[in-house]
């Protein structure tokens, strides 16, 4: 395990979720993925709040809840090759007959070719969420072996200028791929590390999962560490990985300490590199912000903290030396909407895992 140090991180779809009320991960459990197929949008944001599946006896059970949201580009859930799959936690084993998506009532389109996106809201929002429903057409069994496959189904939106509607806004769809942890997103979850065993690099933990049921988080060699020299119980953190579904729990690519905060946060390659410590980055990941561009203003001061690509705490001038156009960051902070800039708190480097395109 690589040990970091930081000072105090649908088309098609497919969906992996966690199992709702639980205090530990079930032994016989499914994933809950999120998946989509193409149309002519080059990305389509939304915020995912919650996600519910209703059992044969009629009760619902949380998979996913997060009232700060995780905000997904749906477009990035299917490509040329076919589906691809976001991970959202785990569901126990049983037979289940609906799913029930909210999101946030505001979504972003950007159209084909378009740097600016267009604001919308989903029609038959409450003025702050929207429900997105399903009922199976036969209920769906779900085990380790079984994952459950959720489509968003953008090739039945339409965009009616204001309020977006569905008909379906969701669908039913074969898992074609989910064995492929190269189909797979890139996952940020955010959680408590609890019950950990093992000997470092190679250790398994149990992570909470908010309000919501737990997963499984397992780490080797490769995972990096950020802000602490060892794994410990009660840490609060930031996984980034995959789900395999082949070992059933969500492999670790890295893994940050962080207190628990709603910055705005954009991931991607940089660009027009700049002398006063500014850059551009296309977003192609964001947290806890629609982005309304492709791509953001950067800009730093003496209170940003940078790490290098190893994770140590760096200068300003050190960091800036080494970066590249086209290096992968991750940048959070305050963000202005209106002048598109985002002062940054922090600013680190990406760690790819398996999937990452």
């Amino acid at each position: 395990m690589k040990c970091k140090h930081l000072i105090p991180l649908l088309a098609l779809s497919y969906v992996a979720l966690a199992c709702g009320g639980g205090s530990s991960d079930p032994p016989t459990s499914g994933a809950f993925f999120i998946t989509d197929s193409l149309d002519t949008h080059d990305h389509v944001w939304v915020t995912i709040t919650k996600i519910a599946l209703t059992t044969s006896a009629g009760n619902q059970v949380d998979v996913f809840n997060d009232p700060l949201g995780q905000t997904v580009d749906l477009k990035t859930l299917a490509d040329g090759g076919g589906q691809r799959y976001a991970f959202f936690g785990k569901v126990r084993s049983g037979t289940y007959t609906a799913v029930t998506i909210t999101v946030d009532k505001d979504l972003v389109l950007f159209s084909g070719g378009s740097t600016t996106g267009d604001e919308r809201v989903f029609a038959g929002n409450n003025g702050t969420t929207a429900d997105l429903a399903l009922t199976f057409a036969a209920a769906k069994q779900v085990s380790p072996s079984s994952p459950l496959a959720i489509d968003f189904d953008l090739t039945n939106w339409t965009d009616g200028g204001v309020e977006v509607t569905g008909s379906p806004f969701l669908a039913e769809t074969a898992a074609v791929g989910i064995d492929n942890m190269t189909r797979h997103e890139p996952m940020n979850l955010h959680g408590t590390v609890r019950d950990l065993t093992g000997t470092a690099p190679s250790q398994t933990f149990r992570m909470d999962l908010d309000d919501t049921a737990d997963v499984s988080v397992t780490t080797d060699s490769e995972t990096v560490l950020i802000g602490m020299s060892s794994l410990s119980n009660d840490t609060l953190v930031r996984v980034r990985g995959t789900f395999s579904t082949t070992t059933n729990a969500f492999i670790a690519t890295s893994i940050v300490a962080e207190a628990e905060d709603s910055d705005p946060q954009f991931e991607g390659p940089v660009s027009n590199i700049l002398i006063d410590g500014s850059f551009d980055i296309e977003i192609e990941e964001a947290e806890n912000t629609l982005p309304l561009f492709t791509t953001a203003h950067v800009v730093t001061d003496v209170n940003t903290v940078f790490t290098d690509v190893q994770g140590n705490v760096v200068t300003s001038t050190e960091f800036f030396v080494l970066l590249l156009t086209g290096t992968e960051l991750e940048v959070r902070g305050s963000y202005n909407t209106q002048t598109n800039v985002m002062t940054a708190v922090r600013v680190e480097y990406e760690h790819e895992v398996v999937g990452d395109p």
